[in-house]
């Protein structure tokens, strides 16, 4: 977590530097421009890269080799139930799960 917080400053100042910082619309969203590089960067963002940063080192806390908890599910599933079990499905079951 500490290595993460502490590298992110640089890196994200970095990225502020070199994106561009030309505008483009994506078809669906009207007129709205977007950017790859909205500005300068700021606290806020280094906060809540930290903060995703800590959730995610601690999250499983090191079972599995850090994989979601809902892996387990699916891998029973397969294991001991003998049932195949869609991509798809497995992937909506980790992703509500985490």
């Amino acid at each position: 977590m500490i290595s993460v917080q502490v590298a992110t400053l640089p890196i994200g100042r970095f990225m502020a530097v070199v994106l561009p910082e030309k505008k483009f619309r994506v078809l669906g969203f009207g007129s709205k421009e977007f950017s790859l590089n909205p500005g300068l960067f700021n606290m806020k963002e280094h906060v809540l890269i930290s903060i995703f940063a800590n959730a995610g080192s601690a999250f499983g806390s090191g079972s599995e080799s850090g994989s979601p908890y809902a892996m387990g599910i699916v891998d029973v599933v397969k294991v001991f139930y003998h049932r195949k079990i869609s991509f798809m499905a497995s992937w909506i079951l980790v992703i509500t799960t985490q």
